[in-house]
């Protein structure tokens, strides 16, 4: 094997030649130089792509296809963390269970579409009236649960009379055939107890409370 020290001028000459861009190898020291920084240049974007890749699958895993708000599988672990916290800082934690009125008469009278364009509407409206660390997702069907950390019942039930009159004031979309669709709320208002042992006390407490609301006439708030 040869040695570079005892190659001087021959071994000076090639790493000239390479330096200079003379190909050495069949490959240039430049164009190796590019062709690494192409090979890094395309891995950072690949690990960028995947790295959206993964935030849109976690993403997918946690929203409501439809209405783009907290799907129930992620509501629930999150109704979960809240009951945990509050319940060991021994704050109060507000629930509003909240159904959209007569939804199956829409989608009987007017077809799906037009009641999937009531659930968009109301999930939408109601976003942009709930606090930053509100808690807000789709329970199931017409249902919606909402969760309102540090929320005495007094302020729970003024939140639900807020939400509900808005509802019943710009809850309204257009059929296939451009008629005007009417909606209403009903809500069943609770919060956390001392004697709560799980997130189903409190489920089913709001859920009592909204039957109570519907058997009352609808568009209206019950609390439990």
């Amino acid at each position: 094997m040869n040695d570079p020290e005892n190659n001087g001028p021959a071994f000076g000459l090639v790493l000239g030649g390479i330096f200079a861009g003379v190909p050495f190898m069949g490959v240039s020291l430049t164009a190796a130089v590019l062709l690494l920084l192409m090979i890094l240049f395309l891995m950072q974007r690949l690990r960028k792509k995947l790295g959206e890749a993964r935030a849109l699958l976690e993403k997918m895993a946690m929203i409501d296809d439809l209405t783009g708000v907290l799907n129930r599988r992620h509501l629930l672990a999150r109704f979960e963390e809240e009951f945990q916290e509050h319940r060991r800082q021994k704050t109060e934690l507000g629930c509003l269970l909240i159904d959209l009125d007569d939804l199956k008469k829409v989608n009987e009278a007017q077809g799906h579409l037009t009641g999937d364009a009531v659930l968009k509407e109301f999930a939408r409206m109601t976003k942009s009236c709930i606090r930053i660390y509100d808690i807000f997702g789709r329970f199931g069907g017409g249902e919606f649960l909402l969760l309102l950390p540090v929320t005495t019942l007094v302020q729970a039930m003024t939140f639900a009379e807020r939400v509900r009159k808005t509802a019943e004031k710009d809850l309204v979309v257009k059929s296939g055939s451009g008629e005007e669709v009417r909606v209403t709320i009903s809500l069943g208002v609770t919060t956390l107890r001392d004697g709560d042992a799980s997130v189903d006390a409190i489920a089913r407490r709001a859920g009592e409370a909204l039957s109570k609301a519907k058997a009352s006439g609808k568009n209206r708030a019950e609390l439990a």
